[in-house]
């Protein structure tokens, strides 16, 4: 649905950023969101036809081996046919979903996702 997964560190604080402002799983979220959260490492090259959402600062953080360096994406979606898909490589933590910025995010991409 994008990327294959490639490993991840150990869970930290790190800091996001959106791609694109106005998707509504982006539109509310600050320029440098900051959060804790266990981080995916993906492949490259990532699927071209995605349209990348949030992106994560390796700098602000240890991605280990894996790490991606100065692009890499955390967030994405893509019209398939007739439909879309979103995906997001938050949420591992249960505090993610206590989390008004994360839940938000989430919805944003399940109402776009549906077409609300």
């Amino acid at each position: 649905i994008g990327g294959t997964f490639n490993g991840h560190p150990a869970i930290q604080e790190a800091v996001l950023r959106p791609a694109v402002t106005d998707h509504p799983s982006t539109v509310h979220l600050p320029r440098n969101w900051k959060r804790r959260d266990e981080w995916y490492n993906f492949r490259k090259p990532m699927q071209r036809d995605i349209e990348i959402l949030l992106t994560i600062d390796e700098t602000t953080y240890d991605a280990g081996k894996s790490a991606m360096g100065s692009h890499h994406p955390m967030a994405w979606c893509k019209e398939v046919g007739k439909g879309r898909m979103f995906y997001t490589a938050g949420g591992h933590t249960k505090e993610s979903f206590s989390e008004d910025l994360f839940v938000r995010h989430l919805l944003g991409g399940i109402r776009w996702v549906v077409g609300k």
